[in-house]
């Protein structure tokens, strides 16, 4: 009964790794010498996998802190972009096989669990408002949009692989809205805990640890998009959450679970900032160009491979990272025309916008010094030092994931779509102009060793190399 319960979700997971496979070609064909990547980013971040494990095993110190750069003086990582929960997950496959295809399989496992994750998330909303059977094709869907978006594989492209690492914020969501909606229906249960609220609070704090221990930045986002739910739920439940002890408990629950593990980092992070001072960027640092322009929200990716030379006709001060797809507008629309209680998701997703437009509205390059919410969160410590505002992107699109969830749903029931035969074939069309519009060919960085290397190893004399 179990197996025949998920069996959906199997076929979910299966599908989102073949799509992975498919929509990272030809990386299939290069898997064990090339890597996703420009050969700028992509080394220092296939280092960090060789690194942790090195560190913690054959080193026995901590990973945090490192003599293989800045020798001999070495260098405090804490604030190092240093994917620890990355190469965790990566030493059996260092150990199997090599640390190419280690760094692969991450990617390829960022993709997936990025689908799954999303699949999962809009799945349980549609729990009591969408037929079980009607609800896994657009959660599908929505989890497709949200795994293979134009920023997440231009991230790839870029070999900025922990920018990628976006997989366990829709994880971290799903718990966040159960643990709001928990079983709350009479004043018994009311006053007490049970392993539910445990359960929930332990698995929130672990999701955001994760998040954490592949990119720091997209934590901090997490902790604000809570802050910002937290004030909608205060609203719409005329701030009667406020007297739910049970919450409370939960959200204590889920902060020891992130803290703990995280004291080391943390506490590295606020001995450099002793001896360095707050070093954390101040002012706007590169945030005027890394920002979203309002119009790349409607403009391709510049790696798709038949509307990508359209990006070039424009006058963006950098990669355009928002674009959203013409079919998913199209869905989103439909959600917040027909679906009230969709529309929150839409609220949701106009804020992320504001905040990737970053210092100031940006129109095909042409500046408009407006106050953005951006401003603000260069006063807020540790938020400050995103200099990158177009990486809230991310956030867009688990939004635009949801709402593209909502309206395929309700076109679905309005087409009555009763025939396994149709049903297929609507999957089949509706995922087609979903991802098309966000196809890229990402290019491969070769990570084969030159052969000078292995006469240099060779030499068993006391000269150094000098570049």
């Amino acid at each position: 009964m179990a197996a025949q319960k998920h069996r959906a979700d199997l076929f979910a997971l299966i599908a989102y790794t073949l799509l992975a496979i498919l929509l990272t070609y030809p990386l299939v064909l290069n898997f064990a010498t090339h890597v996703p990547g420009d050969g700028g980013d992509d080394p220092a971040l296939a280092w960090n996998l060789w690194w942790v494990p090195h560190a913690l095993i054959n080193l026995q110190q901590t990973p945090i802190y490192t003599q293989h750069m800045f020798y001999p003086i070495g260098i405090n990582l804490a604030f190092y972009t240093l994917t620890y929960l990355n190469a965790f997950l990566s030493i059996p496959i260092q150990s199997a096989f090599n640390l190419v295809i280690a760094s692969n399989v991450n990617v390829l496992f960022s993709l997936v669990m990025s689908g799954f994750g999303a699949y999962l998330l809009v799945k349980w909303l549609f729990k009591s408002t969408v037929n079980s059977q009607q609800s896994t094709v657009p959660a599908f869907i929505a989890g497709a949009l949200y795994a293979f978006s134009a920023n997440k594989l231009l991230y790839i492209s870029l070999g900025q692989f922990n920018i990628a690492s976006s997989h366990w914020i829709p994880f971290y969501v799903l718990f966040l809205l159960k643990l709001t909606r928990a079983r709350h229906t009479n004043r018994e249960r009311f006053a007490r805990i049970t392993n539910y609220e445990l359960r929930i609070g332990f698995l929130l704090g672990l999701f955001l640890l994760f998040q954490a221990l592949s990119e720091f930045i997209y934590a901090s986002f997490l902790i604000l998009f809570t802050a910002l739910y937290l004030v909608y739920q205060l609203i719409a439940t005329r701030a009667k959450l406020l007297a739910n002890y049970q919450l409370l408990f939960t959200f204590a629950i889920a902060t020891i679970t992130f803290t703990l593990p995280m004291s080391p980092i943390l506490a590295a992070m606020f001995q450099d900032m002793a001896t360095e001072g707050d070093f954390i960027q101040q002012g706007l640092g590169f945030a005027d160009v890394f920002s979203s322009d309002a119009l790349g929200f409607f403009i391709p990716s510049k790696l798709h491979p038949v509307l990508g030379g359209l990006e070039s006709q424009l006058h963006f001060a950098y990669t355009n990272f928002a674009f959203l797809g013409f079919a998913a507008l199209a869905f989103a629309l439909i959600a917040l025309w027909k679906i009230p209680h969709a529309r929150i998701w839409g609220i949701f997703g106009a804020i992320f916008v504001l905040i990737s437009l970053g210092p100031a509205l940006s129109i095909n390059g042409a500046r408009f010094d407006l106050p953005l919410p951006f401003d603000v969160l260069l006063e807020i410590p540790f938020v400050k030092g995103n200099r990158y505002p177009s990486r809230w992107s991310v956030l867009v699109t688990l939004a635009l994931a949801i709402l593209v969830g909502y309206g395929i749903a309700w076109i679905s029931e309005k087409l009555k779509i009763k025939s396994a035969k149709w049903a297929r074939r609507f999957t089949f069309y509706v995922l087609l102009f979903t991802l098309f519009e966000h196809l890229a060919v990402l290019p491969l960085s070769n990570f084969q060793i030159p052969k000078v290397y292995d006469t240099i190893a060779r030499d068993t004399g006391g000269a150094t190399v000098s570049v």
